[in-house]
């Protein structure tokens, strides 16, 4: 039986790299004009309203702001609720229901871009409901069981151990 042995050891192995970069790339980035890059608004993403790398928690509570807020508008403008009645008694009203839509709508965006802004701003909307039920009927727990069982999910979500852990270390 004739064997043969290997003549050239090696030195390092090459594994495939399927079409990707061999060293880690960063392109640099060339801006035109005057920029301002230490302005927070420009690095908001406007196009990214979800981000799925955050912790479900977190990911849940984007939906329920953009949905809380979506319903809000609708109050404030033909619903029969607290945002209609404060807009139709007292002076500041609509725009106090304008806000309180513009919080739901700034927190979800602002969260979804890793902005430690949006989270405060998440969790005074997601308080604003209860706030709403005081000026109107001095009685924040004053509504359908479900339409406060899902504001306090929201609540509840973002004050979750795992949603205040995730926006102190990722967060910016």
């Amino acid at each position: 039986m004739l064997t043969f042995f290997l003549q050239i050891a090696f030195n390092s192995v090459d594994l495939p790299t399927f079409g990707l970069p061999t060293n880690d790339t960063k392109p640099e980035r060339i801006s035109t004009g005057y920029v301002c890059n230490n302005d927070p608004v420009q690095q908001i993403n406007f196009k990214r309203w979800f981000d799925r790398m955050q912790p479900q928690t977190l990911q849940i509570a984007t939906w329920l702001l953009y949905f809380d807020g979506f319903f809000a508008l609708i109050d404030l403008l033909d619903g029969y609720s607290y945002l209609r009645y404060i807009r139709e008694t007292y002076r500041f009203g609509f725009v106090f229901g304008l806000v309180n839509v513009a919080l739901y709508a700034a927190g979800g965006l602002l969260m979804a871009n890793e902005r430690k802004i949006g989270y405060k701003i998440a969790i005074a909307a997601s308080i604003s409901p209860f706030v709403v039920r005081f000026i109107a009927v001095q009685n924040p727990l004053s509504d359908s069981l479900i339409s406060l069982a899902f504001d306090v999910a929201l609540v509840a979500l973002l004050l979750h151990t795992q949603s205040r852990e995730h926006q102190r270390i990722w967060y910016r």
